[in-house]
């Protein structure tokens, strides 16, 4: 099975707090009870921006593999993300879509998803 996490922020930022670090520990176990797991993110991190590779997976853990873009906006939304996103959505078979602070952009990948079952 193949599941997607969408993210604003994820490990290691640690601006945002426990959620950031809470969907890295539920991806990290959750890699190990499948075969393949992704997570599509940005280099949110307040004010900072993580000094990560961007726009392209990198192994983290067995089975879990992290992709970071660019943060365009202050809540974790990275326009690069959105255009590239579907290529993600038609890849797995199940989505996640963790909501730290605002609904806005989950409702876009929302609506994405929902075009891949047509």
């Amino acid at each position: 099975m193949k599941l997607l996490i969408i993210s604003p922020s994820f490990f290691p930022s640690t601006y945002y707090g426990g959620p950031s670090i809470s969907v890295y520990y539920l991806s990290s176990a959750l890699a190990l009870l499948l075969s393949d797991l992704s997570v599509v993110t940005t280099d949110a991190n307040g004010k900072e921006r993580l000094s990560v590779t961007k726009n392209k997976y990198i192994e983290v853990d067995k089975n879990l593999s992290v992709k970071y873009y660019s943060n365009s906006t202050s809540f974790g939304l990275s326009f690069k993300m959105v255009l590239n996103l579907w290529r993600d959505i038609k890849a797995n078979e199940i989505i996640y879509i963790v909501s730290l602070f605002s609904l806005q952009p989950q409702k876009l990948f929302s609506f994405l998803f929902s075009l891949k079952k047509r």
